[in-house]
């Protein structure tokens, strides 16, 4: 009850835009703090974990210390159960050369991100009539490469510095770039957010008697999509993820009738599967707001 009543609160919040409250008469319309995004999925996860006996109700002290981690305030997510029972700080970590390696790793991802997309702005800067040439860049190579080298950059340069403060922070991100399908993709990328959705939403039959995979999914990235923000824009995004998301899965139950097909079984075939897979995650991110625009030029 208490899980339920902070979605429904994070999303009415979400969708009358409570993080942009401004002081009335002395004091807030709203909080905002509740309108995070990591703060919203840790303590749905806190909360299903009590509520299922996983764990015990946490002292207030441990708590304070689980939800304010600096290396977890922005992600990655790490439950609760998660959690060590002592915080026992190991300076070997200081001396180790592979630590150090790890670390430079990470940064380096970071800035790599960072300066992808700098460089994007540089070049409509300089070349602002090249519509085309820069929606390609900014769809295929500066928008998904560059979010994802500085968000898993991040996510990686926290999990290197929580090891010697004793927190083993869960992988984020496992080169989810390249993968041969959809569902390769969403299982490396950001893993700790993905599998609390899978986990809590994926299974659930909301209602019927049994669960159907195929609505399921929809319902799944439709709630992501949410989750990073209620409007037009997250919801198709979330939407058409799982559009896409759908098309697999009935590739993968009607597809092996279809064994003639040339070159299957190929390293042609699996290198263009991870292209194909590429190019799609691409467009899901470009469509919606093309979408939105076509839209609102009819009304």
């Amino acid at each position: 009850l208490a899980m339920l009543t902070l979605i429904i609160l994070f999303t009415i919040g979400r969708v009358f835009h409570w993080d942009r409250a401004v002081p009335l008469h002395g004091s807030l319309r709203s909080s905002a703090c509740i309108l995070d995004m990591w703060l919203i999925i840790r303590l749905v996860t806190l909360f299903w974990e009590v509520g299922s006996g996983t764990i015990d109700l946490p002292s207030f002290s441990r708590y304070v210390v689980w939800t304010c981690l600096p290396f977890t305030l922005g992600g990655p997510l790490l439950r609760f159960s998660e959690m060590p029972k002592t915080i026992q700080v190991d300076w070997r970590f200081w001396t180790s050369a592979a630590w150090w390696t790890e670390g430079l790793a990470a940064v380096a991802k970071l800035i790599l991100g960072i300066v992808l997309g700098i460089g994007h702005q540089m070049m409509t800067d300089r070349w602002p009539h090249a519509h085309l040439w820069n929606n390609a860049v900014l769809t295929f190579v500066a928008g998904p490469l560059g979010f994802y080298l500085t968000l898993a950059g991040y996510f990686h340069l926290m999990e290197v510095l929580g090891r010697p403060a004793g927190f083993k922070l869960p992988t984020s991100f496992n080169y989810p770039i390249g993968r041969e399908n959809i569902s390769a993709f969403w299982m490396n990328w950001n893993m700790t957010a993905t599998f609390v959705f899978r986990d809590y939403l994926f299974y659930n039959r909301w209602g019927r008697r049994t669960y159907n995979i195929y609505l399921n999914t929809l319902i799944l990235f439709t709630l992501v999509g949410l989750w990073h923000a209620a409007n037009p824009y997250w919801v198709l995004w979330g939407f058409l993820h799982g559009l896409l998301f759908c098309v697999f899965l009935l590739w993968r139950k009607y597809g092996q009738r279809l064994s003639k097909l040339p070159m299957r079984g190929t390293p042609v075939s699996f290198n263009g599967a991870r292209v194909l897979t590429y190019f799609s995650v691409c467009m899901c991110w470009y469509l919606p707001s093309k979408i939105i625009q076509k839209l609102g030029g009819l009304f």
